[in-house]
């Protein structure tokens, strides 16, 4: 058996043990193509335009754009993971995956300052013009940001296993050993993680901020329907439920909040009070049940957006987690794909976390579907339309 067939059967076994890994990118493929097409086509011809709802077909965009080329980049190093021998290909796959992930992961910051100024500070908003220069911001820093890896990233060979005279080559960190070119990748590598760590900061605290002003107002909602409902007394004015301490302290928000939940219990206590007749308590309780569940729904359709992205954002954090831990151990250890060489289950399980990333790209179209019930309303709406024209074609 020559070299070039040996090499052929190497790379054939390499990749039998990433079939699963395969399937799984078509899946993400496939989803990603379809559920982000839809997004843009129903946000954008469909959906009256909205301040909430502006960012959305620019992320689907991205989405869409980070999903078609990670997947297929993907998919070409596990069907070639001994026989990848493109240097340019490898470093503009790598470049535009790196870019499309950065810019996406910039926008949900954007996104994230709009949902703060939009809930905490109402008066500022971002106007048109700035919303557009943060898009822009966006593509920019993440494209020059990503340039580096077109120095890092290229062909790499290594030597078979057991025969050392035939020799791989696959896509990724280039396998150079001098200090100037190690001590680059490090700090490129820190200065990724240290931007996804102030990332992952910058969501939590702005939507803690945000969490707290929602919680504020959910607060003072329930204040106003209990007071409806409290019991009248004299002069049909409601009966007072606080004590004269509570009355002091009202003048701070911590109180304010303290009285609202002693409002709450208060009322809750006249309904059951046990001198009322056994079928006015239960109508009390179902009138209460009722209110409550109206305050809710109430609630979270005026927040929806803000929930929808926080969500979208927890998943990034969540599905990004893995990669930059990966990328950071490359790194530091430049021999760590070579030291699984023979270890097929475990680098099938570390590209697996490896493009975990993907993932986020293709579910968001989903977290769209759940929150926004308009965009929802319309994709049955266009499916119907679909499947009624198909019926009436079958009929001719």
């Amino acid at each position: 058996m020559d070299e070039e067939e040996i090499l052929d059967n190497w790379n054939y076994q390499l990749s039998n043990h990433l079939i699963v890994n395969n399937i799984i990118l078509v899946l993400y493929m496939v989803i990603g193509l379809f559920g982000n097409v839809l997004v843009i086509f129903i946000y954008i011809f469909k959906l009256k335009k909205k301040d909430d709802r502006y960012f959305i077909p620019v992320l689907a965009t991205m989405d869409l754009t980070a999903c078609s080329v990670g997947s297929a980049y993907a998919l070409a190093l596990n069907l070639l993971p001994a026989k990848f021998t493109s240097d340019i290909m490898c470093k503009v796959l790598w470049y535009f995956s790196q870019a499309t992930t950065i810019s996406s992961g910039l926008l949900l910051v954007v996104i994230a300052v709009q949902r703060y100024l939009k809930v905490c500070k109402p008066l500022l908003t971002l106007t048109l013009r700035w919303k557009r220069i943060a898009i822009f911001l966006c593509f920019i820093i993440s494209s020059i940001f990503s340039i580096p890896t077109l120095f890092f990233y290229g062909e790499l060979q290594f030597p078979h296993p057991i025969n050392s005279s035939v020799i791989g080559s696959r896509c990724g960190q280039i396998g150079r050993t001098d200090d100037l070119f190690r001590n680059s990748v490090i700090t490129y590598t820190i200065l990724e993680f240290l931007a996804a760590i102030a990332g992952c900061i910058s969501f939590t605290v702005l939507y803690a901020l945000i969490g707290k002003q929602i919680y504020k107002k959910f607060i003072i909602f329930r204040r106003t329907t209990t007071l409806r409902r409290r019991p009248l007394g004299k002069n049909n004015k409601p009966i007072s439920t606080s004590t004269t301490d509570d009355n002091k302290n009202r003048a701070s928000v911590d109180s304010i909040d303290i009285d609202i939940v002693s409002s709450f219990n208060n009322s809750q206590e006249s309904i059951v009070d046990d001198n009322q007749p056994s079928q006015r308590k239960k109508r009390r309780s179902l009138d209460v049940l009722q209110e409550n569940v109206s305050a809710l729904k109430q609630h979270f359709h005026t927040h929806r957006y803000t929930y929808m992205f926080m969500a979208i954002t927890l998943f990034f954090m969540i599905t990004f987690t893995p990669r930059i831990t990966l990328m950071v151990t490359e790194s530091v250890d430049h021999n760590f794909w070579r030291n699984l060489v023979d270890q097929p289950k475990t680098i099938a399980v570390c590209l697996f976390f490896y493009r975990f990333y993907i993932f986020n790209h293709i579910i968001n179209p989903f977290i769209y579907g759940f929150f926004d019930t308009t965009f929802k309303y319309e994709v049955k709406k266009l499916f119907c339309m679909t499947t009624n024209s198909r019926a009436r074609d079958s009929e001719f």
